[in-house]
């Protein structure tokens, strides 16, 4: 689990990652380039000793767009 969090730390850090989140074990992270992701994503996080097991396209689960979406919001109200 802390390789998880210390990753979700780096994909937050990138201009090209719009949304990131835990998802158990998994990373969800929502890029506006899906092939420029694939590529970025294992070099930056190999770059930090991170492991990429899998990277695959999901659908937005209810509970990515409700994090989303709540994020949105405390963005709005700071």
């Amino acid at each position: 689990m802390p390789q998880v969090i210390e990753a979700l730390a780096v994909l937050e850090q990138q201009p090209w990652a719009v949304e990131t989140s835990v998802f158990g074990v998994s990373i969800h992270v929502s890029v506006l380039d899906e092939r420029a992701a694939k590529r970025e994503i294992p070099k930056v996080l190999s770059a930090r000793g991170i492991r990429v097991d899998s990277l695959e396209r999901i659908t937005p689960s209810l509970e990515d767009v409700f994090i989303f979406l709540l994020d949105q919001e405390t963005s709005r109200a700071a």
